[in-house]
């Protein structure tokens, strides 16, 4: 699926998109991320940036991982799954990630010696 069809997608079905409560205080306490922010950019996709499809658990869903560019630095990462069978979109989770947290995911490991005693 591309960018474009995504953001069809969500727009159509925004109205079906469900977060349940336990999702919901992750996001918020754990990700410190406000669930309005998420509905919005759901509702809204122009700011979605690249999609990545993940394994789902059932064989009849779809799970994608979407990324919104808020800010130059700044990006929103949401997991969502399609269910076909129930023509709903789940949210899975949600969080923020900045430039300088990418690079350190991506820089090799750091060989350490230890002297011994």
């Amino acid at each position: 699926m591309n960018i474009q069809q995504m953001k069809k997608l969500l727009k159509k079905k925004y109205k079906r998109i469900k977060i349940s409560s336990k999702v919901k205080r992750k996001i918020e306490k754990i990700h410190r991320v406000k669930i309005e922010d998420v509905l919005e950019n759901l509702k809204n996709p122009f700011l979605l940036e690249e999609i990545e499809e993940q394994p789902a658990r059932r064989s009849h869903d779809k799970t994608y991982k979407l990324l919104f560019k808020i800010s130059k630095r700044k990006r929103l990462f949401i997991v969502v799954t399609f269910k076909f069978n129930k023509n709903k979109i789940f949210v899975v989770t949600a969080l923020k990630s900045t430039k300088k947290i990418e690079k350190l995911i991506k820089k090799p490991k750091v060989k350490r010696v230890y002297e011994r005693m």
